[in-house]
């Protein structure tokens, strides 16, 4: 039922939208609708509906209320590159008056791209501001250690034999396994063409350890990007949780308060 009245909703926005001229009117509509979809946890599109509002007009509270809430669906919706856009937008028009209150989604966003050392500037100023420990030389003391793999490296050393990238990817067992299956195909063609048969070695043994690797190819690159990303978790996780805790405090003693 609640879905329904947001979906309804959203439809009476978008009637204001269409048939408006006030920019401030359309802009007001376009921020509703995009809540609603928010609230109905369709991110991209609330994103895409904010995207439609004119923000050149005066740089106000609705204005900043926009940017706010594109900032916040780009990081929900994973477009990371959009929450560090948003991010510099804020503090070039608002400054001290909005940027402090969206810091912690660009230090998100910054981490999830893998940009620690930008991340750890600016954490390091949102700690100083919210009056914590500077710890952040603690959470950040990967970023000179990172153990990322370049799913092209990947790719390269599995020209060799697939198991090897599999191994260099991080995947040790399925590297084994696999390096195991080529290298008995390899050498079941080699002794089958130095036997006199050349046929069965060639094409079963040689061609088929050829087929094998060249199939592994786009595997081992997602296998790469998907250890690189398990990493990227790993690295950001206890920075995510010390940010959460700290503004689920603001928000608790901004409650207490009214």
């Amino acid at each position: 039922m609640m879905a329904e009245n947001y979906q309804y909703a959203s439809l009476e926005y978008e009637r204001v939208v269409f048939e408006e001229r006030d920019p401030n009117i359309i802009n007001e509509a376009l921020l509703k609708k995009g809540l609603c979809h928010k609230a109905l946890r369709n991110f991209s599109q609330a994103y895409s509906t904010l995207d439609r509002a004119n923000l050149f007009i005066a740089q106000d509270s609705l204005n900043y209320q926009i940017r706010y809430e594109k900032a916040l669906t780009a990081y929900l919706s994973q477009q990371y590159n959009l929450v560090v856009s948003q991010a510099l937008q804020i503090n070039h028009f608002y400054k001290n008056d909005g940027y402090d209150e969206i810091m912690f989604l660009h230090i998100l966003a910054l981490n999830e791209l893998r940009k620690w050392e930008e991340a750890k500037i600016l954490f390091d100023e949102y700690l100083s501001m919210n009056h914590k420990n500077n710890d952040n030389q603690d959470l950040y003391s990967f970023v000179n250690k990172t153990k990322l793999k370049d799913p092209e490296k990947a790719v390269k050393i599995s020209y060799l034999m697939s198991g090897i990238g599999m191994i260099y990817a991080g995947y040790l067992g399925r590297g084994i396994v696999s390096s195991l299956i080529s290298a008995s195909l390899f050498t079941y063609g080699i002794y089958g063409i130095s036997s006199g048969y050349y046929y069965t070695g060639a094409f079963l043994g040689i061609g088929t350890f050829w087929m094998l690797n060249t199939a592994s190819f786009e595997v081992v690159r997602q296998l790469a990007i998907e250890k690189n990303q398990k990493l990227t978790n790993k690295y950001n996780s206890p920075i995510r949780q010390t940010i959460l805790e700290i503004e689920n405090h603001k928000l608790n003693k901004k409650g207490s308060i009214n």
